[in-house]
């Protein structure tokens, strides 16, 4: 008996379009009904959870970058938002992703918790929003993890 192998060669990235922005915006409500994306006015389109908007714990938000998407974003059903960021552009602060969801019927007043891929380590708060920032998309996957399996009543 003999085997035969065919080696496969892997898409390329402008076949798979991974430095497309838009790519999840278009592909993640045909996956999960419940999600609706909005473009903001500085060109971001911002992905949320409208499955989320009645919940009364404190909602999470996640920045990735283009071509390295966290695979927690696309699994995890905790996030009630996510956009990526592509270079040379102006990136979305945490108080702008909690007036999105704000202006979108979510209830804010329990805090936000933004988790960005980043290339420095940083932690800001502000008025109902804390804002991580960490480095790559190994470590926001893992904080994405850690803030999924917390109980609800440490939310």
């Amino acid at each position: 008996m003999a085997v035969v192998v065919e080696q496969t060669l892997p898409y390329s990235t402008s076949e798979l379009r991974l430095e497309d922005p838009h790519r999840w915006s278009r592909l993640f409500p045909l996956m999960r009904p419940s999600i609706k994306t909005l473009d903001t006015s500085t060109g971001h389109t911002v992905v949320v959870d409208t499955a989320l908007a009645r919940s009364k714990e404190v909602l999470f938000a996640a920045i990735g970058t283009v071509g390295n998407f966290s695979s927690k974003i696309l699994s995890e059903s905790h996030l009630s938002a996510f956009t990526t960021e592509q270079p040379g552009k102006s990136t979305l602060s945490a108080d702008q992703i909690q007036m999105i969801l704000k202006d979108n019927g979510f209830p804010i007043q329990n805090g936000v918790v933004v988790v960005r891929s980043s290339s420095i380590q940083n932690l800001k708060t502000s008025r109902g929003t804390v804002e991580l920032s960490v480095e790559g998309e190994l470590r926001l996957d893992h904080v994405l993890s850690l803030l999924s399996a917390m109980k609800p009543e440490i939310k």
